[in-house]
């Protein structure tokens, strides 16, 4: 890049002070616009840009009879003065340079190139904005003092009327230049590092892009799939992950992610696998337990996608992410179109199968199947279902919500019926004898399902819930385990990996999405405090979470365990009444990653400073408790109680 064209783009400002006075011929005027609109690039070549050009008394007539009426109609009276002076201002000018989007040559293209026609007038919109720079900065470069106003709509029909511009064209802006009078007001510029690129739009990457928002940093989320709100089942967050949400607008967000259609239940009734009541749990998730939420997965994420845009976060859906760049002066990632896409902190949240562990930290592939699978379904309830026997019977007339859980031997599973008895969801864990893939959309057949429950003996009711499934309706996810990985940091410090990507919780753990989350906040919290030192900033970030998240993610095994190693009886549970209940240890649930981030940031800042040496896990929080001991600790009072050697 030259320094001339730099040059040009720093000395590019807006220039309010103008008159009517002209460096350079009309002829020159039109010659630079009619060049902007020639070699400024376009997607597909499309050129949807559109522009009028008024000088001298048409531009004039510009200010003076349309926008003053036009602005005046709806300004309060009070300040209509103030308006008026600027007005005036642009009035006092030589020319306006209005630019237009002509939507015919959109759907033009919409139609050539549909896989990407949604993505059209968004890339239109692009165009546009890069003529408009590009003639601001060639018009200042001959000697204008120019600025980029917006009065559309309110000038839109008299302006067309007025030059006879086709009624369709979309105005955009418009930019007005003179004499340069004046000069620019001071500028204030954002620290580099603020500039913050996600890889992912799950619940980690989603709330990691709204914190770093809500602090000030410019964010771009970039996410695979063209629509989040169809994907997964139901997903639960205990306090830990839900207070954070609840802190987002008042608590407004919140109130909208229960609105999708939450699980609202009291209880969970367990049973063994002959379907005997072995205990009723409190459901720790519900509008009556404060910060807590479990609801279809898709519908939230939309809820928080929406939120993100909102708040001015760039969301770029259908970027596949297939690279990345992490070298001493530049970070970013390739896309699957070739696009290289730069920021100064990259943390890629791409899940359990993360290309990021790969490309970012040069590990290999370390998946260890776990001997098991879950088959998943998530339907709604139709007319027909809603007048079964089964389906009254359990929700005593479509009047409220149920849920339960059944443990077996090498065997678990759970059902639910929610938001107003619209919709089921079960879940089967079991043993996996089949090479399938590592998918949460892979298709299963209904006889595999009913297979599996004849052969754990697992109650009728299963089989009766599984023959209401529809065919299409059931998914066979493969559960892998990944050992932790020793760092979440990149050689630089500039680039991280956070959630499923940095610990795949299996989910036993209950823990995965809330450990996501508590990754997001406690991200967002060292950038902001770290104060554009981004390797400082990701290595408190690591020390914050590493051992407390390593702890949770190491329990989803012996949690899984404590399920499928017993013959579960009533008298088994009266004996150890929280033996089923293992996940909602308080050290876990009721905590506030946000303030333990905030209490913990300085001194473990001066820890990294001073180059304090030692293991990951000496270096970083303790864990807070000591989940897998006690699991194990449980586990074996359990086993020596029951007589009964497990299942092999």
């Amino acid at each position: 890049m030259s320094a001339n064209f730099l040059d040009a783009i720093k000395a590019r400002r807006s220039i309010y002070e103008i008159d009517n006075s002209s460096p350079i011929s009309d002829a020159k005027i039109i010659d630079i616009v009619q060049q902007t609109i020639t070699h400024t690039p376009s997607a597909f070549n499309s050129q949807s840009t559109r522009v009028l050009v008024l000088l001298g008394a048409d531009h004039e007539r510009l200010w003076r009879d349309i926008v003053k009426p036009a602005v005046k109609a709806v300004a309060p009276a009070e300040s209509w003065e103030e308006s008026e002076a600027s007005l005036s201002g642009f009035q006092a000018g030589y020319g306006t340079v209005l630019f237009y989007e002509d939507p015919n040559v959109i759907a033009t293209f919409q139609k050539q190139v549909p896989l990407f026609a949604d993505k059209m007038p968004q890339w239109s919109e692009h165009a546009n904005g890069m003529n408009t720079f590009v003639a601001w900065t060639a018009l200042e470069q001959e000697g204008f003092g120019a600025s980029l106003q917006h009065y559309n709509p309110l000038i839109d029909e008299k302006v067309s009327s007025t030059w006879n511009i086709p009624a369709d064209w979309l105005l955009k802006s418009q930019l007005v230049f003179g004499g340069r009078v004046g000069e620019p007001y001071p500028r204030e510029y954002d620290a580099i590092e603020k500039r913050v690129l996600v890889i992912g739009g799950g619940f980690c990457g989603l709330t990691t892009a709204v914190e770093c928002r809500l602090r000030g940093m410019q964010v771009t989320l970039l996410e695979a799939h063209k629509d989040i709100s169809h994907l997964g089942d139901t997903i639960d967050f205990a306090t830990n992950a839900g207070r954070v949400f609840n802190k987002w607008e008042d608590g407004k967000i919140g109130k909208k992610l229960w609105a999708t259609g939450g699980v609202t239940c009291d209880q969970i009734d367990m049973y063994n696998s002959q379907n005997v009541l072995l205990c009723s749990l409190p459901y720790q998730r519900g509008v009556h337990v404060p910060d807590t939420f479990s609801a279809r997965r898709g519908p939230m994420a939309k809820v928080i996608w929406d939120y993100a845009a909102e708040l001015g976060v760039e969301m770029r859906s259908l970027t596949r992410v297939v690279d990345y760049i992490d070298t001493d002066t530049e970070r970013g990632v390739v896309t699957e179109s070739g696009e290289r896409i730069f920021a100064d902190v990259v943390l890629a949240s791409d899940g359990s199968r993360s290309k990021a562990r790969e490309k970012l930290m040069g590990l290999k592939e370390t998946k260890v199947h776990s001997g098991y699978a879950i088959f998943r379904s998530l339907f709604e309830l139709t007319d027909e279902h809603r007048k079964n026997p089964l389906i009254l019977d359990v929700t005593k007339g479509l009047t409220q919500n149920w849920t339960a859980g059944w443990v077996g031997p090498d065997v678990h599973g759970f059902m639910f019926i929610f938001d107003d008895a619209k919709y089921c969801c079960w879940l089967f864990t079991h043993v996996d004898n089949a090479d399938i893939g590592e998918s949460w959309q892979l298709p299963a057949e209904k006889s595999d399902v009913l297979h599996y429950l004849n052969q754990a003996k697992f109650p009728q009711i299963w089989t009766d819930f599984v023959n209401l499934t529809p065919d299409d309706k059931i998914s066979d996810y493969k559960l892998v385990w990944r050992d932790a990985v020793k760092t979440w940091l990149s050689p630089t410090k500039h680039c991280a990996i956070i959630g499923d990507a940095a610990h795949t919780h299996l989910p036993t753990s209950s823990q995965g999405a809330c450990q996501a989350v508590e990754d997001a906040a406690t991200i967002a919290i060292c950038l902001e405090k770290a104060k554009g030192d981004v390797p400082l900033a990701l290595q408190v970030f690591e020390r914050i979470r590493f051992n407390r998240s390593h702890v949770i993610h190491q329990s989803s095994i012996s949690t899984r365990d404590v399920y499928h190693k017993h013959e579960w009886t009533p008298e088994l549970i009266k004996e150890y009444p929280e033996s089923l209940s293992m996940a909602g240890f308080d050290w876990i649930t009721d905590f506030d990653v946000q303030a333990q981030a905030e209490e913990h940031f300085d001194h473990l800042a001066e820890d990294v400073r001073s180059g304090k040496q030692g293991t990951i896990e000496e270096l970083s929080l303790p864990a807070g408790g000591a989940f897998e001991e006690q699991v194990r600790v449980e586990e074996l009072r359990i086993k020596e109680k029951a007589a009964i050697v497990a299942p092999v």
